[in-house]
């Protein structure tokens, strides 16, 4: 997947103590990290180019659900009880209780990026500075108070930028995302990659601002992917970030449940995703309710009582074309969402009605001429489409 042997390692490591854990209903797992794994840590990311999150360091207490990618590690607690102690502590305290520290042997090898800064740049920089270490662990300290204080205001923004558009997505409003300073642009950014991709930790500053970008350019018809098996994808006045190809929640626009086709009842009402609904009823056509159905409205169509027998709603197919209202031609239902700017995701589920294998009402969009009603009707079925706020797109 990517993943250096490092992270690889590091990941079945946490998701087999994760999954002890929960086999044996515990809510902490410790760790041995000392403050001296805090330098490496830091160092490695200030050298990898990380921003404030990557120079804090290890925390003393972490949810291991924004670490695993593993059903059930919510709610389970890491803790590094001697992140502030020397490693040189550590093994005098075994030395003096009568234990002898066990030395793992590929400590000493050099072909890992994190054992070459130990053995190697750690103590060419203390040729430099011999408090090197507190001062490294200094820094972390600060940096750690500047995270939080960025956090606290990620989690208030989060609240009204972004929204949760199906399980692995996320929806993120662009004209609030636009408006923000960088830093809590990026904070927003990781707070997404987290949330869709627990356990993925090399995450850089590059991809970061790959997302950022994304984000702001808002390209239409541009998907834009991203390490992690993520990806960008704009819709409407939104900017989704989801897992490559998952399915996604898009309570804007009408969209049907299922790709199957539905019988469309009159008088009733044929509920769609999102808080839409599809309403008929049998209308008597008065003079006033000629006029106010003569010509269909975008949310509104009257068909034929006969016609309305054999109604039903399904996806627009490959080929399918439509007589607009008021033409002498007809037109693809594929260009007519591309006129209609329909964001290209919102396209497979929305909702076409079609009377006797012929596509009548591109549903909120455009009538076909075939709804025209005749001059001697006396009945017609109205067809309406609603959301619960009463709005259509």
């Amino acid at each position: 997947q990517g993943r250096s042997i490092e992270e690889a390692a590091r990941i079945v490591r946490y998701n087999f103590l994760a999954d002890v854990a929960r086999e044996r209903n515990l809510k902490m797992i410790a760790t041995g990290h000392t403050a001296d794994d805090q330098v490496e840590t830091i160092l490695m990311h200030l050298l990898r180019g990380a921003g404030l999150s990557g120079l804090s360091g290890m925390h003393s207490r972490t949810d291991l659900g924004g670490w695993v990618d593993l059903d059930g590690a919510g709610g389970l607690e890491l803790i590094r009880p001697l992140l502030e102690t020397t490693r040189v502590a550590t093994e005098d305290h075994c030395r003096s209780i009568g234990l002898r520290p066990i030395q793992d042997p590929s400590n000493q090898d050099r072909s890992f990026f994190r054992n070459r800064l130990r053995l190697e740049l750690i103590p060419l920089l203390e040729t430099y500075n011999p408090a090197l270490k507190d001062v490294v662990l200094r820094m972390g300290k600060v940096m750690r108070a500047e995270t939080e204080f960025l956090q606290a205001i990620t989690r208030e923004v989060w609240q009204g930028a972004v929204r949760q558009a199906g399980q692995h997505a996320l929806a993120i409003a662009h004209k609030g995302f636009v408006g923000l300073p960088r830093a809590v642009q990026r904070s927003l950014v990781r707070e997404a990659f987290a949330r869709l991709r627990p356990g993925v930790r090399d995450l850089g500053f590059d991809h970061v601002e790959q997302a950022v970008d994304g984000i702001v350019r808002k390209l239409a018809g541009v998907t834009e992917a991203l390490p992690g098996g993520l990806e960008i994808v704009p819709v409407g006045e939104e900017v989704l970030i989801r897992r490559t190809g998952s399915p996604v929640e898009l309570p804007q626009y009408p969209q049907l449940t299922s790709a199957r086709a539905r019988k469309l009842r009159s008088p009733g009402r044929l509920a769609l995703a999102g808080g839409w609904a599809i309403h008929t009823q049998v209308t008597e056509l008065t003079r006033d309710t000629w006029k106010r159905i003569e010509s269909p409205a975008r949310d509104t169509i009257a068909v034929d009582v006969q016609a309305a027998e054999d109604l039903i709603v399904r996806p627009a197919r490959r080929g399918d074309r439509l007589r607009p209202f008021g033409m002498a031609g007809s037109a693809k239902i594929s260009d007519i969402f591309v006129n209609e700017h329909v964001p290209f995701l919102a396209r497979a589920r929305w909702p076409l009605v079609v009377a006797g294998g012929t596509p009548v009402w591109v549903t909120g969009l455009r009538a076909a001429e075939d709804t025209r009603l005749s001059t001697s009707a006396k009945r017609a079925v109205c067809i309406r489409l609603e959301k619960h706020e009463g709005k259509v797109r």
